[in-house]
Formats: C-alpha cells, structure tokens, sequence
C-alpha cells in the first residue's frame, strides 16, 4: 500500500483492527515511516489551524464587500455574523473534542509491544504452550495468544502475565486489562515500567485521566528511562 494513503487512511478512521494493527507495527519498526507519520501529524494539525484562520478571513471579507460601517453592522452585520460566530465556536470546540478525546490521545500515544522475551524463529516448530503464544502474539492474533498466556502457570517474572496484559490491550478488551493489571500490580517483575506506561494509556483509554497522571508521576518519580519525552509530552496534553 501507498505509504502516504496509508497514513492518511490511519488518521481518517478508515483502517480496519487488522490493518491498524499492522500498521502500528510498522510505526514501531520502521524509524523512516515514522519520521513520515510524524511529519504528516504536524501537517494535519496545522491544517486545522489554518482552516479556522480561514475562517476568520472569510468573515473580514463579507464585512468589506458589504461595506459595513461601525453604525449599520448593529442591523445588518450582526444579523448573520452571530449564528457564524457560534458555528465557529462550535466547531473549535469540536476539533479541540477530537484532538483531545481519550479515544484520540490513546491511538496518539499507543504501539504495540514486540516480543523482546522469547522471539520466535521462523523455523521452530515447538509445540510447548510459551512459544505457541508468542507466535500468536507475533503474527497479530492477540485474542488467541491471550487464551495461550492464561494457560501458562509457571511465570516467576511476571512476563508471560505482562504481554497477556499486551495481548488484551491489542485486542481492545479494555476493561479486562484493566482486571489484569491489578494483578500486575501487586507482583514483582522486571517490567514494571511497562506496565506503568501501558497502564497510563489503559486509564487514559477508560476516561480515568487522574490516575493515568499518577502512573506518569510514578515513572517519573522512579527516573524511568522509559519514553521520557514521551511521557512530558503526554503528561502535558493531559493537564491541558
């Protein structure tokens, strides 16, 4: 697919779970897609900001070509120009809705976690249950790799719990992540950057923006190395 159509599909809500998926992934992989994603971010931004420029100049000019003096605008002028101003008003608030939903800073800020505890070799054809679920988790089956990480009860370090609390999140079962991560919570692992960083979203996601706000402080607070400017960033858009 078009690299540039691709983008543009993502921020126009058109990609199927599968392709967002995908494409995710390859935000993830690939530093000159993102570099590009990046670029077309700020581009579209701009572009909303430009548009209401516009609209501000579309205003001066109806006042001109109407000749509109100080005196006869109470009359004429402001017959049309206050159900303007309020669409305008309307529509800022709208793009500024949008911009900073939940739903909205979630997609921003969200990739997908690679397997950085057991990869997977193309060749490998064990049939334990670890490496069946990060096969799935790989190939972008994360309900299925979900059901395998359940299963698996020796998980001393918590990881196997971690990416089945991953696998919930790429699948969109929010609210059991949420379930997951209180477990999460209470064991001693060596991810638990990650998962304050995930959990962040996860709240953020669920409209509970405060105690996405603790999990930001508590990295801060622990010197995380993880994401640092990502996390200011995020920290904040949220206290906008």
């Amino acid at each position: 697919m078009d690299k540039e159509k691709w983008i543009s599909d993502y921020f126009a809500h058109r990609l199927n779970e599968s392709d967002k998926a995908l494409f995710k992934e390859r935000l993830y992989s690939d530093e000159q897609f993102r570099a590009e994603y990046e670029e077309y971010k700020d581009m579209h931004h701009a572009f909303h900001i430009v548009e209401r420029e516009d609209l501000k100049t579309l205003l001066n000019t109806l006042e001109e070509e109407h000749h509109l003096t100080p005196s006869n605008a109470k009359s004429s002028f402001r017959r049309w120009l206050i159900p303007v101003a309020a669409c305008m008003g309307l529509f800022v608030i709208y793009l500024f809705g949008i911009q900073n939903s939940s739903k909205r800073i979630y997609e921003d800020y969200f990739d997908i976690y690679p397997n950085l505890y057991a990869p997977v070799l193309r060749s490998e054809n064990s049939v334990d249950i670890q490496t069946k679920a990060f096969q799935l988790y790989e190939a972008g089956y994360y309900e299925e790799a979900e059901q395998q990480f359940s299963q698996i009860v020796d998980d001393p370090d918590g990881a196997f719990l971690f990416y089945r609390f991953m696998a919930l999140l790429n699948s969109g079962q929010y609210e059991k992540a949420g379930q997951l991560r209180d477990t999460l919570d209470t064991l001693p692992t060596s991810y638990e950057d990650e998962i304050l960083w995930y959990g962040a979203l996860l709240n953020i996601r669920l409209n509970k923006r405060d105690s996405a706000l603790e999990d930001l402080r508590d990295l801060a607070d622990k010197n995380s190395r993880l994401y640092p400017s990502k996390r200011k960033e995020l920290e904040k858009r949220l206290t906008k």
